[in-house]
């Protein structure tokens, strides 16, 4: 399959918050954002705009990372700086009103830094096929792209520029730097590169309307932010380690 690649710049509209590992009431946000996350996001517009049910072979996403101006934000950065939190209470549909010992916190990060004087935006790349470039141009001019979760409380508003790009997949990255993609582990990947471990399972569906009810495992990943051993290329497509 032949892919145009577009590298897209991203700007917060709203605070986002990509769902993590939840610590009681506290839903902690991620550093960045996977790449099944942007799939589903621009996913959920084919089917809405175009119709389009199966998409695996006309749109792979990287994983996104922010920036302020052209320095990439570590973990530790976002925290400091961006990543603030909310707390809120269940509500009993039946009487509306709060649920007693229903308290939630949710973490997000937000568009400007905590004293105002810094913007972040996110960076990545999109590769669809040849025969759904002018419709993945409509959905990226159409400002209906929203990332992450608690869409209903206003998060997750994005503008978009998109820049078509003559580079290909493969991304060479040096002894020391961080890795910057999910990468699957595999014999080749356990030997190059240093870091932490996720488990990824993604959500499958029959029908648009049966939206969540399966599951299937899609593999065990480095985590950006994992450190390359030595230099190395990675296939941004497959997510893998290549000569």
């Amino acid at each position: 399959m032949s892919f145009v690649k577009f590298d897209l710049s991203i700007r917060l509209l709203s605070p986002m918050h990509i769902g993590n590992l939840t610590y009681g009431f506290i839903n902690r946000t991620k550093t960045y954002v996977p790449y099944y996350t942007m799939n589903s996001a621009f996913n959920y517009l084919s089917f809405l705009m175009f119709r389009e049910t199966s998409m695996k072979q006309k749109l792979i996403s990287t994983s996104f990372f922010f920036y302020e101006e052209d320095k990439l934000q570590t973990p530790d950065d976002l925290r400091r700086k961006y990543i603030s939190s909310k707390t809120s209470t269940a509500i009993d549909n039946s009487k509306r009103v709060a649920k007693e010992s229903q308290l939630y916190n949710i973490e997000s990060i937000y568009p400007k830094s905590k004293d105002g004087s810094k913007t972040i935006i996110l960076k990545g790349s999109v590769f669809v096929s040849k025969d759904f470039v002018d419709k993945f141009r409509t959905i990226c001019q159409s400002n209906l792209v929203r990332i992450g979760g608690e869409l209903k409380e206003g998060q997750g508003k994005v503008k978009i520029e998109l820049l078509e790009s003559n580079q290909d997949s493969i991304t060479n990255i040096r002894q020391g730097e961080y890795i910057r993609e999910l990468v699957r582990i595999d014999e080749k990947s356990d030997e190059c590169i240093a870091g932490n471990k996720e488990i990824v399972f993604l959500r499958k569906t029959r029908a648009y309307k049966k939206h969540g009810n399966w599951k299937w495992y899609e593999g065990i990943f480095f985590t950006p932010f994992s450190i390359a051993l030595k230099d190395i290329k990675i296939d941004l497509i497959t997510k893998k380690v290549v000569d």
